[in-house]
């Protein structure tokens, strides 16, 4: 099985003891490179160690852990901890992976770890097997049943265009009209095929089978269009590697 290497930063140390806690009893095979009070030396640590993953507060005394993250050239994957649920947005700006609200709870930061391990490519195989030999886990569906008005659709998944966030539901765009799901866009996941539905920000999911041009704007940002949509779909920053050039 292999480890994970991570950097911690937290100003407040008693959250910084629960993250280190944590983090040795979800992932103890990870290892824990240094955890930091302030966030000064981060950015030579991280060039001088490369770590896998970074686990980092928002808010420190005299500066932001945003801020000093944009600042890192080939910052490692993100996982943002703070109690300012407004800084998400900033946050995405950055090679975030996920971001959570404080309180922490453990299932949800067992959620963050399993996004962090598939980011980097370190998902264990026996964890992956053992779930792959548990009957009770969810079969991909071909199908996906949503609510247009008072009615019910049936439609075939690979119809879907998108999926887009809608407050706590999911909105299913197709070629011509959309529906919605009254699951939030977190919760459908693992009912689609990660190698067809493309997670392009926190709030969207793209058909990748129905992508027809990725292009970026005049500021840099990347942009992709999907068949028989007129609309222009944003791609925060972590996700842009999966519209480079080469085959899939």
């Amino acid at each position: 099985m292999r480890s994970l290497s991570v950097i911690l930063a937290d100003d407040d140390r008693e959250q910084l003891r629960y993250l280190q806690d944590l983090i040795h009893v979800l992932r103890p095979h990870w290892t824990v490179i240094a955890a930091l009070d302030d966030i000064t030396s981060l950015p030579a640590l991280i060039q001088s160690e490369q770590p896998s993953l970074c686990i980092l507060d928002v808010g420190f005394e005299d500066t932001n852990g945003i801020d000093t993250v944009r600042n890192i050239p080939s910052a490692p994957p993100i996982i943002y901890v703070t109690g300012d649920p407004s800084a998400a947005v900033r946050a995405f700006d950055t090679p975030a992976i996920d971001f959570i609200v404080k309180p922490i709870r453990r299932d949800r930061f067992e959620q963050a770890l399993e996004r962090a391990e598939k980011q980097v490519g370190l998902l264990a195989a026996e964890r992956s097997q053992a779930e792959r030999s548990d009957t009770s886990r969810v079969v991909t569906p071909t199908m996906v049943r949503m609510m247009r008005g008072e009615d019910l659709m049936i439609v075939s998944l690979d119809e879907v265009r998108y999926f887009q966030a809608d407050r706590k539901y999911t909105r299913v765009v197709l070629q011509s009209q959309e529906g919605m799901l009254r699951m939030s866009l977190y919760a459908i996941e693992p009912y689609i095929n990660a190698d067809h539905f493309w997670r392009i920000h926190r709030g969207c999911i793209i058909n990748a089978r129905r992508v027809s041009l990725a292009k970026r704007d005049d500021l840099g940002r990347l942009f992709i269009r999907v068949q028989d949509r007129p609309e222009s779909l944003p791609v925060a920053r972590p996700y842009e590697y999966l519209f480079k050039d080469g085959f899939s």
